[in-house]
């Protein structure tokens, strides 16, 4: 009768500690990615520039565009592969994507318009910019 005691209580005290463990794991929030936030701030820099370009026509800047737009997407792909990283997933993947009013949004309607306005160019400029510093926040966030 002891030995079936024991035999439980140490079973019990097993799954306890297994319980434990795997829970502090799945609690976990995401680690520091300096990269991502290196990315962030380096394309940032590079998508105000070449947006502010845009009141010239599309086909002389089409190549930096494509360059832009692969790194964009590259970052997005490197925020992909990082566990609990869905917040900032979500902004690299609103960032490039070409139907929200962000970074890929702007390059579809420079590519359609081939020339775009001034305040058009301000107001994507802004929300970019916006998108990029988010970016940046939720990675400094995750030190804390």
């Amino acid at each position: 009768m002891k030995s079936k005691i024991l035999k439980w209580s140490l079973l019990f005290i097993f799954l306890l500690v297994v319980s434990v463990v795997l829970g502090s794991c799945f609690w976990k929030k995401a680690k520091y990615d300096p990269e991502s936030f290196q990315n962030a701030v380096i394309l940032k820099e590079e998508a105000l520039e070449l947006m502010a370009k845009a009141g010239e026509s599309y086909y002389k800047y089409r190549k930096d565009v494509y360059g832009l737009m692969s790194a964009v997407e590259r970052s997005y792909e490197h925020a992909r592969q990082q566990r609990k990283n869905d917040v900032i997933i979500g902004a690299w993947d609103r960032l490039r994507n070409p139907a929200e009013d962000r970074l890929g949004g702007f390059m579809e309607e420079w590519k359609k318009e081939d020339k775009l306005a001034a305040d058009t160019i301000n107001t994507f400029k802004e929300w970019v910019s916006k998108e990029f510093d988010a970016i940046k926040e939720l990675e400094e966030a995750k030190k804390k």
